[in-house]
């Protein structure tokens, strides 16, 4: 687990020491995000092989490529990612369906501490045939926390979802959350 480290406050008089400077190096490697065990920098999530969602279930998007992290607490098998450093985070989707003939989609960012938020629209596949949406939330997570991206349909079977890039080559369907502050 990553905590915000606290560098040593010098006295007058008191020899700087390995030890002391290590609270320093801590400090910085922190605010760079230079290591996973320091500040989390930007995760980020590819979904880049279809998941079958079934009619009218609630069901966590498996993003299943990793774009950019730091640390193992996104699970593929699950679509979940587990808090490591507690702080406020900005949590950004955007998912589709490959197509959508009937009913609505609709997508939501899950978290634990927040509850449902960043709900985008309904769609319906009248208006849109790949019921396309990208959403995002400031939530403020503790440790252990759990964030995911949701989503459900009404096409009357199951549908699914998209996947591949977008233009110039950035993701079509990701998740991508960012550690902004204690």
């Amino acid at each position: 687990m990553a905590s915000i480290p606290t560098p040593h406050t010098y006295t007058v008089g008191e020899i700087v020491t390995a030890s002391t400077m290590n609270g320093v190096r801590d400090a910085l490697r922190f605010l760079i995000g230079g290591a996973a065990t320091y500040k989390p920098s930007m995760r980020a999530y590819m979904l880049t092989t279809g998941q079958s969602i079934p009619n009218n279930t609630a069901t966590a998007i498996k993003f299943n490529t990793k774009l950019e992290a730091t640390d193992t607490a996104y699970s593929t098998s699950t679509g979940i990612y587990t808090v490591v450093t507690a702080g406020l985070y900005i949590v950004t989707y955007a998912a589709a369906f490959a197509s959508l003939s009937a009913g609505v989609a609709d997508y939501w960012i899950t978290a634990t501490s927040a509850g449902a938020t960043g709900r985008s629209t309904p769609i319906t596949a009248a208006s849109d045939s790949f019921a396309r949406a990208q959403g995002s939330s400031i939530i403020r997570a503790a440790v252990n926390d759990t964030i995911s991206v949701q989503v459900i349909q009404t096409s009357g079977g199951s549908s699914t979802t998209n996947v591949g890039l977008g233009s110039a080559g950035s993701p079509g369907v990701y998740f991508a959350l960012d550690w902004i502050s204690a």
